[in-house]
């Protein structure tokens, strides 16, 4: 059968739709999912899940009295307040992966953390980081930290390390303690994240059907 104006018009249609969807699919890539796992002695007591931002990082000015932060996309100048006025007064660094959401659902609590963290299997430092804050100031921290930094209500919980166990999973240790002062609250072990695999789009099946109808309706030599 013969490629008519209509079916031209169509086949524009069908590939305008894969564009349109590649382009919807590579903005909603910036954001990347993982699952958490938490097991103390073996048994899975919680589970979690924790989403960053690929596309941005998390600028940090240190040490006291300097210390401060930003999130920025990854290839922004650096903020000219953030330039230091002459070599040595302080030291900027970029952590990729600045968390966008965060929940631990472990006994007696759900935890969310207080501060700007990352996730940073290639970048400088530890596979996880924070930039937290107190009375006695502010620090980049190798952990992840809910609760509270005086050991009040609501408790406290950590996570720390980060080993890779497979292409799309890491482990490390934790600990949560709910009631404040109470040994008996606290429960310790390993977490486990793993990749959540990104949602097939209709972009790869739209120019790929165009393919087939095209390859019908080619006139045979």
């Amino acid at each position: 059968m013969p490629i008519t104006r209509c079916s031209l018009q169509l086949i524009a249609a069908y590939i305008a739709l894969g564009l349109t969807t590649i382009g919807a699919e590579s903005a909603a890539a910036a954001t990347l999912t993982w699952t958490l796992t938490f097991t103390s002695n073996d048994t899975v007591i919680g589970t979690g899940e924790f989403s960053y931002d690929d596309a941005k990082v998390v600028v940090v000015r240190s040490p006291q009295p300097y210390s401060d932060y930003y999130i920025a996309d990854k290839d922004d100048p650096i903020r000219p307040d953030f330039i230091p006025p002459f070599p040595g007064l302080w030291t900027v660094t970029r952590y990729p992966n600045p968390l966008v959401s965060f929940i631990a659902n472990l006994p007696g609590q759900t935890w969310t953390l207080n501060f700007p963290s990352w996730w940073a299997p290639e970048g400088p430092g530890s596979l996880l980081g924070s930039f937290q804050c107190g009375r006695s100031g502010c620090l980049t921290a190798n952990q992840w930290f809910a609760g509270s930094t005086l050991g009040l209500a609501p408790g406290q919980f950590a996570m720390f390390g980060g080993t890779p166990i497979a292409a799309d999973r890491y482990s490390g240790t934790f600990v949560s303690a709910p009631i404040p002062s109470s040994p008996t609250s606290l429960v310790s072990g390993t977490w486990t994240a793993t990749a959540v695999p990104e949602p097939i789009t209709l972009a790869g099946a739209a120019i790929a059907g165009t393919g087939y109808w095209l390859s019908r309706k080619r006139p045979k030599q």
